[in-house]
């Protein structure tokens, strides 16, 4: 699959609590990614409160970003092309002519991608500072906006190392809290129809947000209208200004009713999806998830995502790729068109976003009680025993049959110091039964009452790929999380 992500490990900071399937039927789709929409506004540090689902970490992605002259990096006040004004890499037909990628914000090799392997876990170029990178994005969907929701820290990332533990490859991340420091300053958005002001402020529990007066829904543009985004500057990233446009509205969108039954198991075999093309990169995005059990320490949950790109030519016959779909699960589609341009600042990047989608959403159960077949053994779900400064034995039971592969992951959140520590593991051979985690992931603790402990196991048990020349992979998932002591 062409990613979708700049930095699969940022997509880290973006998972949902598997604990929202115990609120409103409508909060369940917080499990397939909808609280990391690019219009919200994430706050990391009460975010990493919740219980992070850790199999949908890997997937929920960060669209690809457009094209960034190279002297557009290093000005105080900057005004970015038109992203239609940039190639494709199909209207080139010269291999001879295409260059090999450098960390510069610009897709290089023409292959859809930018930065590829070369960028940093903030999306910008070069090592992470002392004090961390800074990942943001201004959203602009298509219609009415809550403007408080417009703009969003991504990721203010400490650090990323790799950890060696003996049977996985592993991944350390450390989060630091937002800081005052933490904005763009002044952000101005106009278009024909409105215009939008942000300031940002420091709030006492939030850290610096920003929230517009009157905070009421707002419709910015509509189509493919042109806007102008100008933000005054913050400590880290400097002053700058795009001329941008949407990118045209998702019109004549029939199946996606379709979809969800297929989804859910009501139906097989091959659905059609259609649209009337237009421009803009065209993500296809399914989720869906029931729980198997919930208890107030322990809780598994079967699942299922495809974040796909498109042909934009109006049709995709999409297969059964189901394995027989969910049933009572809940689900929610959208076809989306997005036009996106980015910023890099040394290490720190900014995403300008403006999108149109058209959606569904169907209900499923908010409870469950079943046995999982992805079960811990130690800890024990019973009574966990953690050891401050000793290695962490973590062990499951034999798993079903499926592709895999199997993740381990550690979350940590010691509210007080403002720190976060996620390690995610990929487990080499599942059936040793068993991964040491280093007394280095323990040797901190947090202890507070209101700080996050938990560790979560994800197996993949179905994977199917879109035929060419569509682009994405389905994965039916099962993942278990324990709070620990």
């Amino acid at each position: 699959m062409r990613s979708i992500c700049q930095s699969q490990t940022l997509c880290l900071l973006l998972g949902a609590s598997l604990w929202a399937c115990q609120e409103a039927p409508d909060q369940r789709l917080e499990i397939e990614g909808e609280e990391i929409d690019a219009s919200a506004r994430l706050d990391l540090g009460a975010r990493l409160d919740a219980a992070l689902m850790d199999a949908a970490l890997d997937t929920l992605l960060i669209p690809d970003t457009a094209v960034i002259p190279d002297a557009l990096l290093i000005s105080d006040t900057a005004e970015i092309p038109d992203a239609a004004e940039i190639p494709d890499a199909a209207e080139i037909p010269d291999a001879a002519e295409i260059a090999e990628e450098v960390c510069d914000g610009i897709d290089n090799d023409l292959d859809g991608l930018i930065d590829e392997a070369l960028a940093n876990i903030c999306g910008g170029c070069g090592p992470i500072p002392e004090g961390g990178c800074q990942s943001w994005r201004i959203s602009l969907p298509e219609g009415l906006i809550q403007p408080s929701r417009v703009l969003s820290l991504q990721g203010r990332v400490l650090r990323e190392a790799a950890l060696d533990i003996e049977g996985a490859r592993c991944t350390l991340l450390e989060i630091g809290a937002d800081g005052g420091g933490a904005h763009l300053g002044v952000v101005d958005i106009q278009s024909p129809q409105a215009a939008l002001q942000l300031v940002p402020y420091v709030d006492d529990v939030e850290g610096v947000i920003y929230t517009p007066s009157p905070d009421t829904p707002l419709r910015l543009y509509e189509g493919d209208a042109p806007l102008r985004i100008w933000a005054g500057g913050g400590a880290v990233i400097p002053a700058f200004e795009v001329n941008t446009r949407g990118p045209g509205t998702m019109a004549d969108v029939e199946g996606l009713e379709g979809v969800m039954d297929k989804a859910t198991g009501a139906m097989r075999g091959e659905t059609p999806l259609s649209w009337r093309p237009g421009e803009g990169a065209l993500t296809l995005y399914i989720g869906g998830s029931r729980p198997l059990f919930s208890r107030p320490e322990y809780q598994s949950i079967a699942h299922y995502q495809l974040n796909a790109r498109l042909v934009d030519d109006g049709r995709c016959a999409l297969p059964d790729l189901f394995d027989g779909g969910l049933l009572d699960s809940s689900v929610w589609v959208y076809l989306q068109r997005a036009r996106l341009q980015p910023l890099v600042f040394g290490p720190h990047a900014a995403l300008i976003e403006t999108s149109s989608r058209v959606e569904a959403r169907r209900a499923g159960v908010l409870e469950g009680d079943e046995p999982s077949p992805v079960r811990f053994e130690a800890p024990s779900p019973v009574e966990p025993q953690i050891t401050p400064g000793a290695p962490l034995r973590v062990a499951w039971a034999p798993l079903p049959e499926g592709p895999g592969p199997l993740r381990v992951s550690l979350t940590l959140h010691d509210r007080a110091a403002g720190v976060s520590r996620q390690l995610a593991c990929e487990v080499v051979d599942p059936s040793r039964g068993a991964l040491i985690l280093p007394e280095e992931m323990t040797t901190a603790w947090p202890t507070g009452e209101g700080d996050t402990r938990q560790i979560s196991l994800s197996w993949v048990t179905h994977s199917a790929t879109l035929p060419a020349p569509d682009e994405g992979t389905l994965t039916r998932s099962i993942s278990t999380l324990l709070r620990l002591p």
